[in-house]
């Protein structure tokens, strides 16, 4: 190596290698940022598929107590044949052969809610 200092070419050779590694290395950055922010497995889609976890979680809550519901009713209807004949009766529109129904028109909505409400209650042993 030489002391002599570096000429005015050399200076602008050494400065531009150090622009283009920067620029180089700032590009890697954005990108790495970019794909860490919104890339496939990026956290934009991480709080997505977690926001999805969480409105699985409450369906399955909402599917299994109606699983217990119905396993609680088949026990009642296994064990008191009332029940099922009321269930029969309430759901089916069954009747014995010696029976008169009189079908009155529903005077509001509300009855017709009143009576979805009914059929989605859950069976009570008398």
């Amino acid at each position: 190596m030489s002391d002599t200092p570096p000429t005015k070419n050399e200076r602008y050779a050494i400065d531009a290698r150090h622009v283009v590694i920067s620029l180089v290395l700032l590009v890697l950055v954005v990108w790495s940022q970019y794909v860490l922010w919104f890339g496939q497995q990026g956290i934009v889609a991480w709080r997505h598929t977690s926001q999805q976890l969480d409105a699985t979680k409450k369906e399955i809550e909402k599917v299994s107590a109606r699983i217990e519901k119905r396993k609680r009713e088949i026990i009642l209807v296994k064990r008191e044949a009332t029940i099922l004949e009321e269930v029969a009766r309430r759901n089916l529109g069954l009747v014995y052969p010696d029976e008169i129904i009189f079908v009155f028109p529903d005077s509001s909505k509300d009855d017709k809610k009143k009576s979805t409400k009914d059929q989605d209650a859950p069976l009570q042993s008398e």
